[in-house]
């Protein structure tokens, strides 16, 4: 069952409302055909990414809050690594070319190529955070794949 135990929970539906709202706001922000969000059709929501690119390029999506509870914006983002169902996120499992940090408090994308951040994740310390295994990085880091940053 894995990711799906997570949707039966409140944190689980609440997580899942927001990575949808920053997909939303992805795939409008680009307002092509060449982008097919897949995470509409329900036969391949779990196929470990959420977009195809031009039809080949499969990318990953994950929605980060921005700031804590006080408003104070986050330097750094938390990296799911392992999600709280216990699944490899897609980009560890080679699901996916690119992933897209969106900053949801400031609509701020940041991509990043999936392969190089994979090699970037082996080894770097890790915490959990809502029952998912995560570590932290700055928003903008070269070492892990950084390719652009992105308005949304």
């Amino acid at each position: 069952m894995g990711m799906l135990k997570d949707l039966h929970t409140a944190l689980g539906q609440k997580a899942m409302r927001d990575g949808k709202a920053a997909e939303q706001r992805f795939y409008q922000s680009f307002n092509t055909t060449a982008i097919e969000w897949i995470a509409e059709d329900s036969d391949k929501l779990l196929m470990g990414h959420d977009f195809v690119l031009n039809g080949r390029t499969r990318i990953e999506l994950k929605s980060n809050a921005g700031v804590d509870a006080t408003g104070a914006a986050y330097d750094t983002v938390c990296v799911e690594t392992i999600t709280r169902g216990g699944n490899l996120v897609g980009w560890k499992q080679k699901k996916a070319d690119l992933v897209v940090f969106v900053n949801r408090a400031t609509w701020e994308a940041y991509i990043y190529d999936a392969f190089q951040l994979k090699a970037y994740s082996h080894g770097r310390p890790t915490f959990k955070r809502y029952d998912a295994i995560c570590f932290k990085m700055p928003w903008i880091e070269p070492e892990a794949g950084f390719k652009m940053m992105v308005q949304l």
